[in-house]
């Protein structure tokens, strides 16, 4: 509906102060070895345990965080058998199983370490790569050499190309449905279905499944039952069962990259997170793509090797050279009120021709905006009174923002 211009105009503003830049910087939170007590700027697992507490694995050292508190752990210091992490799970019982690069499977309590190697143990290999606890209790461990169920106490299972139907023993990513299926990706012999604990099939592209890939890094289960795949070089694909995949990839849709590295579906906001090796982390909601990189945002790296959600459907995310991001994305979009105080006052308000406002803080600009979020104003400030003449203006409710 067009308003009609009648003079004398009355100008009715509603200010709302929004510092951009602020609020960009509290979205984003970036945990490095030089700014925290991050052991290593390589950070290849994240996962959060029943504290809310981040359990974060890197290429030396592991970290739990708690918001507030850091503690670290090495071999030197602990029971870790290996300072490379590789994958992290909790059972039940809120203990935490912690997969190596090259020292097997530990067990921490959170005051003992039990540790299986290939010397003491069926384990298959000591390079875990993937950890996951079924619905009836136990842990599936995907190594480099095959996979193992265990029932954390003393038996095993193990399944290897010498025992099984499987084509690779190298697996990158296990996924538990709730009907205590498990879905297990691996490094170029396709995606593996268990079903009753025993191989139901291999999907590959060769024997004609229909799958897009033949490698799944990571992988993820949305609300409708499909299991969502990252690949290194051929974008995101989703298997539906007897329904068919869909695929996503930058020659067939709007995903801005093919090379995934780490997926996770948010049911709260029923977000797809899809960590991207060179494009940042990527959003996807309904058939849209967005994506957040080192050009248009705060976040510090766009290789990302592992993600997460907490309980406040707060994004957590490893980074290859970067360290640990905490990304808040309602923090982009938050307004904070003021009434004529804080660090911006304004009046009259509403006015009917000159504006004044003294800023208490150094805006470089103030920007004023449309409902429709058009900008219809833009001066660069400085700290002290300042005059905006209205009386030309349609009437209408504005909104006052603040850079700094």
């Amino acid at each position: 509906m067009m308003i009609k211009k009648i003079q004398p105009i009355t100008v009715l503003l509603l200010v709302l102060v929004v510092n951009v830049n602020c609020l960009a910087q509290t979205a984003w939170t970036n945990y490095s070895f030089t700014n925290s007590p991050l052991p290593e700027n390589s950070v290849r697992c994240i996962e959060i345990d029943a504290l809310n507490r981040k359990w974060i694995g890197t290429d030396y050292g592991l970290a739990i965080f708690d918001d507030v508190n850091w503690t670290v752990y090495f071999t030197t210091n602990s029971g870790l058998p290996d300072n490379a992490i590789r994958a992290i799970t909790f059972d039940s019982n809120n203990n935490a199983w912690i997969g190596t690069l090259s020292g097997g499977l530990t067990k921490f309590d959170g005051t003992n370490w039990t540790t299986y190697n290939t010397s003491n143990s069926s384990l298959p290999a000591n390079y875990v790569k993937a950890l996951e606890v079924d619905t009836t209790g136990f842990l599936w461990i995907g190594t480099q050499n095959g996979i193992a169920k265990f029932d954390m106490i003393s038996n095993w299972v193990t399944f290897t190309p010498a025992n099984s139907i499987l084509i690779t023993a190298n697996i990158a990513s296990i996924h538990v449905r709730t009907n205590n299926q498990k879905i297990i990706g691996t490094l170029n012999g396709g995606l593996i279905i268990f079903a009753n604990d025993t191989i139901k099939d291999v999907l590959t592209i060769a024997n004609g499944s229909g799958i897009p890939d033949n490698t799944q890094l990571d992988l993820a289960e949305d609300s409708l039952g499909n299991v969502w795949f990252a690949t290194a070089a051929d974008g995101l694909a989703a298997y539906r069962g007897q329904f068919g995949w869909f695929w996503y990839h930058p020659g067939i849709s709007t995903i801005p990259s093919p090379n995934l590295s780490a997926v996770h579906f948010n049911d709260t906001e029923s977000i797809l997170w899809i960590g991207s090796i060179d494009n940042g982390l990527i959003k996807k909601t309904g058939a849209s793509f967005s994506a957040y990189t080192t050009s248009n945002s705060l976040i510090p790296d766009n290789h990302i090797q592992s993600l997460t959600v907490d309980n406040s459907n707060v994004v957590w995310m490893g980074t290859a050279s970067n360290g640990v991001v905490r990304f808040d994305e309602t923090l982009l979009s938050s307004t904070h009120s003021i009434n004529n105080s804080g660090s911006i006052l304004l009046y009259p308000n509403p006015t009917t021709g000159d504006l004044f406002f003294k800023a208490e803080e150094t805006f470089t600009t103030i920007k004023i905006y449309d409902v429709s979020g058009r900008i219809v104003y833009s001066k660069q400030t400085s700290v002290g009174n300042n005059k905006i003449d209205l009386s030309e203006w349609d009437c209408g409710v504005f909104f006052c923002g603040g850079c700094c």
